[in-house]
């Protein structure tokens, strides 16, 4: 008598196939959907091969490859794994669910510290018209610290596609440094999004350069859902021929006396682009809530735009909360002056502009992501 098989599918199977068949029916958003307004979708509908390898080129050994961590916690990949980006959500998150061949897995128990930061690299290369698909999960138990660095660069012969969703759970009192470096090739059109859930003490540290691709959008929510929850989200852009940024960012406080803090900073030079929409939602019973929107823009040439848009919602009392957002150009009497002790007018512009940028890798609190952030800055500034 043949052996009765069990049912092998497995969690991540079973979450995929879903979010495939969400794929299949969920329409692209409309070109009047207030958070894509400002996308251009149209390529998506040409049609993309996506590529059997990942991305992942190098990762520290306190990471796991996703497929390799499903297979062994595949209660934590049921519990966990597309909660906070579901593919019901749109179908770009559907299509990522459906397609990612893998990702990262940072998985620290109750009271691990990690006193070095961890890396990640990712390079893509592909052929025409390749598409990448990859899905991190971050798992910070109680008490435990960790800083992540993650460098996304890439190549490609003909246009190519990146669709990138990151998870981040930080239990209480947990604490996490997540640097993101993307420096992807022209011929990238990239989507990232990434979404974290805050729990009562915990302390979330977001940093992204966002230097590369044809076009780039950016897709980050926080959610500071414990008490005394804090985010810091930090972001800075460097603009150049017909690059195209667009950033959503969502800062929600769902609990009392949480505090998030965002500076958004693009630095634009020829005909690039920079647009951004920040909400900044109190829900009710979050009292004593602090939050905090910035974003500054520098425009370095006659056609570089930036179009910033942040905004409030708030629905609790006795908080404290306010955006701002700016866009100028160099100042012309500092560059003047730094000209007449010598420099020629490209040096006093890149004096300049660095010091704009300079604030950004500051907010950093583990010093050696700190340093390899404005490394990385001071490398990408030089004209």
């Amino acid at each position: 008598m043949p052996p009765v098989m069990a049912n092998t599918i497995t969690p991540l199977k079973k979450i995929s196939e879903e979010a495939g068949d969400l794929f299949a029916r969920l329409s692209w958003p409309a070109p009047n959907n207030e958070l894509y307004k400002r996308t251009d979708l149209s390529l998506l509908r040409n049609g993309f091969t996506p590529e059997a390898k990942n991305c992942l080129t190098e990762r520290s050994e306190h990471l796991t490859g996703l497929h390799e961590f499903a297979e062994d916690h595949p209660g934590l990949i049921e519990e966990k794994l597309g909660r906070l980006i579901p593919a019901a959500r749109g179908k770009l998150e559907a299509m990522n669910m459906a397609q990612a061949q893998d990702g990262i897995v940072l998985h620290l128990p109750e009271g691990r510290t990690l006193d070095t930061p961890i890396f990640a690299r990712f390079h893509c290369s592909g052929k025409t018209n390749a598409a990448f698909f990859t899905r991190n999960l971050i798992l910070l138990g109680r008490g435990s610290r960790a800083t992540l660095i993650e460098d996304w660069s890439g190549e490609s012969s003909t246009t190519a596609l990146t669709v990138g969703a990151t998870e981040i759970y930080l239990e209480e009192d947990a604490e996490l440094n997540y640097v993101v470096i993307q420096n992807l090739g022209d011929s990238f059109h990239s989507f990232a999004y990434e979404a974290a859930h805050v729990a009562a003490g915990a302390r979330l540290h977001l940093f992204h350069l966002e230097t590369g691709g044809a076009a780039r959008r950016l897709d980050i929510a926080a959610d500071a859902a414990g008490p005394n929850a804090q985010s810091r989200i930090t972001g800075a852009v460097l603009g150049h021929g017909r690059q195209n940024f667009d950033t959503v960012i969502i800062q929600r406080h769902q609990a009392p006396h949480t505090a998030s803090d965002m500076l958004w900073k693009s630095a634009l030079w020829g005909r690039s682009r920079s647009s951004f929409y920040g909400l900044i939602k109190i829900e009710q019973g979050a009292n004593g809530t602090e939050a905090y929107q910035t974003a500054n823009n520098l425009l370095l040439s006659q056609d570089a735009q930036a179009i910033p848009d942040p905004r409030l919602e708030i629905l609790a009392d006795d908080v404290r909360a306010k955006h701002a957002a700016t866009v100028g150009h160099l100042d012309e009497e500092q560059k003047f002056y730094l000209m007449s002790r010598g420099l020629n007018e490209r040096d006093a512009e890149h004096i300049l502009t660095a010091g704009f940028m300079h604030d950004t890798a500051g907010r950093l609190p583990e010093n050696q992501a700190r340093w390899t952030v404005a490394a990385q800055l001071e490398k990408m500034l030089v004209p």
